[in-house]
């Protein structure tokens, strides 16, 4: 068949947005919610964004705007995202769902004036186990903030013994990193090895008669980033074992993550298998490149002096 005779790939999604495009004004507010959500339903991301575009005003409900967020955060429209969170802010600012509104604003823009705000909300919120987790985040992220911003340790300190009252690891890891941070190795040491145990009760890792270990997603799986962090004292305390079960689950929950994966090539590095760190390393060179970075990139050039460097160690 002549290319000419071929009918377009995405033909009746692309019939779709028009249509509702078409339609849009003649939509109630109620009835555009509906749509979105069903398109939402239905997998049509892209449909319900346009239909999210036409329904992002002032005069939106709160729930529509939060709808709007949502999507405009898949389609990584941050700027929308962030206009419908600030337009519902100023129709809610002071309930449950706002203390959310506020950690998604910090999650795109890393405002610490969001967190502090958040902070607020749920310090007056009834306890619940949503309300204890979106608490310890907010306190685990002031604190690391005044790691890397201000370098208020104290300030750090104070917000991660806050997060760590909670029974969720991303707290306590951030009070074993707050205590390094300190040289407080020995209270480190002792709140780490009562991490990894954990990780063993909360059935993440399963110790193997081999002495190795076995690896299960469940409920208890913290994201990616406080692994890497919990990895990263683990092995400054020369835990590298240890260190590298943690970045393992880290690579099961994402095996694609390019942070990850040099993650585990540092390890190796540590354990001093040079040969896995390189060929780690130029998997993490590979996925940066299918991510559209250019190889001028200062992410591209550090993993290139990397390589250079592990080269010369293997033909040592």
């Amino acid at each position: 068949m002549p290319p000419h005779n071929k009918k377009p790939a995405h033909g009746p999604k692309n019939n779709r947005v028009k249509r509702i495009n078409d339609n849009s004004a003649k939509l109630t507010q109620a009835e555009q919610y509906a749509e979105i959500s069903k398109l939402l339903d239905a997998g049509e991301v892209q449909t319900a964004y346009q239909l999210c575009m036409q329904a992002l005003s002032t005069t939106a409900t709160v729930d529509m705007l939060d709808m709007i967020a949502e999507v405009c955060q898949t389609q990584n429209d941050m700027i929308n995202a962030t206009r419908a969170l600030q337009i519902a802010l100023t129709k809610d600012a002071s309930s449950s769902f706002a203390a959310t509104r506020f950690i998604q604003l910090f999650n795109i823009n890393g405002d610490i004036n969001a967190v502090h705000s958040a902070i607020k909300l749920l310090s007056k919120a009834p306890e619940s186990p949503q309300r204890n987790e979106q608490l310890c985040y907010c306190y685990s992220n002031a604190s690391q903030f005044h790691i890397q911003v201000d370098q208020n340790l104290q300030q750090a300190l104070k917000f991660a013994t806050l997060a760590s009252q909670f029974d969720f690891l991303q707290g306590k890891v951030q009070l074993a990193g707050c205590l390094l941070c300190d040289n407080k190795l020995e209270e480190c040491e002792q709140i780490s090895g009562a991490i990894f145990q954990d990780f063993i009760q909360k059935g993440l890792l399963v110790v193997n008669e081999n002495g190795g270990y076995g690896y299960k997603m469940n409920q208890f799986l913290p994201e990616s980033q406080v692994l890497v962090n919990f990895s990263r004292i683990l092995a400054a305390l020369q835990k590298l074992d240890e260190a590298e079960a943690v970045v393992e689950l880290a690579i099961q929950q994402n095996a694609d993550d390019p942070v990850v994966i040099h993650e585990m090539a540092w390890i190796m590095n540590l354990k001093e298998d040079y040969e896995e760190a390189y060929q780690l390393l130029l998997r993490v060179r590979g996925l940066y490149l299918q991510q559209g970075i250019p190889e001028t990139d200062e992410v591209i050039l550090d993993v290139d002096e990397k390589l250079k460097q592990f080269q010369g160690m293997i033909t040592e």
